[in-house]
């Protein structure tokens, strides 16, 4: 992440997606800048730099008092509060456009060609964290790359002026500005805790944290092979770095045997194909370090079964 000293604001053209009419607004050319790969659905941010980008940037519109309420609905959705104001921001030209003067919807949604009108604000922003829930949580669209091949595809229909080439730059830097952190840090393991359902501490918590893209509801960590391939994930034996690695009930986990009825999951860390070993990290009730890292390395690498990321 790159930060420097805004430089004075100068007015650029932002693509709003559904080809809402072209909208503009004043920010800073520079910026600390988020990269694409940044997982949305990480709830940590930066409330003060949240605060100061909100009064800034919506104080003229009618989202000004809405800050809160926002901020709520994104965690209620599994996403990042910064990514949705980033959004209803872009979309609504910062409260001030019709669509959300006149239908109270912030965020651009439509029904075919007619954009939906919602009873209240609070109705509208709602809407905006069921479809960013439904696009980055349950679709899996967990980057600013990924989210604006759906939400503003270049070369739509709706958008003859090819503006959503703009959206994914414009995005990224907006998150920025509203203090996006990817995920917490121990030493150099970054985990994402956002949209986590499993319990804190249980190796099931570890390896959606650690990985970042693991699903919700998968079992215990016996069943994570199997929920994964139901999932259409790649399941094999074959050990990769970034992977995870799934454990039988009762399996041999190196010196020690994982539980009898649950089994054990966790995350490939490294592999050594010299060594033939795997380096892992884990989470579990019996481990001293909570919720993690644990790291340990095994052998008999070919005996375990291995979820890769897509």
């Amino acid at each position: 992440m790159v930060s420097s000293a805004p430089l004075p604001p100068v007015e650029e053209e932002l693509n709003p997606a559904f080809a809402l009419p072209n909208v503009k607004y004043t920010y800073a050319t520079t910026y600390g800048l988020v990269t694409s790969g940044d997982d949305l659905t990480g709830q940590d941010f930066d409330a003060n730099k949240f605060h100061a980008a909100w009064v800034k940037y919506f104080s003229n519109g009618v989202l000004a008092d809405k800050e809160s309420y926002s901020i709520d609905a994104a965690k209620k959705a599994g996403v990042n509060p910064a990514l949705i104001a980033a959004i209803m921001g872009t979309e609504s030209s910062w409260g001030t456009s019709a669509a959300v003067r006149g239908a109270n919807n912030p965020s651009g949604q439509m029904s075919g060609g007619t954009i939906i009108a919602y009873p209240s604000l609070e109705g509208g922003i709602d809407a905006t964290g069921n479809t960013l829930h439904n696009l980055v949580v349950t679709r899996g669209l967990n980057t600013v790359q990924k989210l604006g091949a759906a939400y503003a595809p270049i070369g739509a229909i709706n958008d003859p002026n090819n503006l959503n080439l703009n959206w994914v730059p414009n995005v990224n830097k907006l998150l920025a500005i509203f203090g996006f952190k990817s995920g917490d840090s121990i030493g150099n393991i970054t985990l994402h805790n956002g949209g986590n359902s499993y319990p804190v501490g249980q190796c099931t918590w570890w390896a959606k944290a650690r990985s970042g893209w693991a699903a919700n509801n998968w079992g215990n960590g016996a069943d994570w092979g199997s929920s994964a391939a139901a999932a259409g994930f790649s399941v094999d034996h074959t050990p990769q770095q970034g992977a995870l690695v799934s454990f039988a009930a009762g399996q041999m986990v190196g010196n020690w045997q994982a539980d009898p009825v649950y089994g054990h999951v966790a995350y490939v860390e490294s592999v050594d194909s010299d060594k033939g070993t795997i380096t892992i990290s884990q989470g579990g009730t019996g481990f001293k370090q909570q919720p993690g890292p644990n790291l340990q390395t095994l052998g008999n690498v070919g005996a375990y079964t291995y979820i890769h990321p897509r």
